[in-house]
């Protein structure tokens, strides 16, 4: 035997410890792969089950904000807008807000925050102002379109378009551009058709 020679039972021991070694490694690995893969998957599945029961309560209660806005807009066109009117909508929509406003999207609260200032601004006029100001065509629809954004934001919360056309319901900001995607989308069903 000669002095720097390693002896067999250590070569033999070393190459089981590393054997061991790397077994426990590759063990390793996969135990915290497989745990990264359960937390994601448990993670979608809470995020999931969340944006259910938010989806559910929005259904309880968006549909009486979405017919306070609808029942105005229509008014707007059908007769003269008093202050009175105006005051009622306005609380109509705070409290709608004070009990519910919970429950809206970040892009939706931007909306109907915008909205609920305009209409503080309305309110706060003369009924003479407010008189003068309606007689103008040009002003209803501003409050009419002003109401539609605020509905087609609702609608899109509750993902009506993308449950019913699979559009990504990001992209309308009015009926207008609803219905401009919805011919552009019949436009190109019917090219495929010929």
């Amino acid at each position: 035997m000669q002095g720097s020679e390693i002896p067999q039972e250590i070569i033999t021991a070393l190459i089981a410890l590393g054997g061991v070694v790397l077994s426990v490694a590759v063990s390793a690995y996969l135990s915290l792969r497989q745990t990264n893969v359960e937390m994601r998957k448990l993670r979608s599945e809470t995020v999931q089950s969340y944006a259910d029961r938010l989806l559910d309560e929005r259904l309880k209660v968006y549909p009486s904000f979405y017919s306070i806005l609808s029942s105005f807009s229509k008014r707007v066109w059908r007769e003269p807008i008093s202050r009175e009117a105006l005051s009622k909508f306005h609380e109509a929509i705070n409290d709608w807000n004070s009990e519910h406003g919970i429950l809206l999207s970040g892009r939706t609260n931007i909306v109907a925050y915008r909205f609920y200032k305009m209409t503080s601004g309305l309110v706060e006029k003369t009924e003479d102002e407010i008189r003068e100001l309606f007689f103008l065509d040009q002003e209803k629809a501003h409050l009419v379109r002003k109401i539609s954004e605020l509905e087609l934001s609702l609608k899109s919360d509750i993902g009506i378009y993308i449950a019913e056309n699979s559009y990504d319901d990001d992209e309308f900001r009015s009926y207008q551009q609803l219905a401009d995607a919805v011919e552009k989308r019949w436009a190109a069903k019917s090219s495929r058709r010929r």
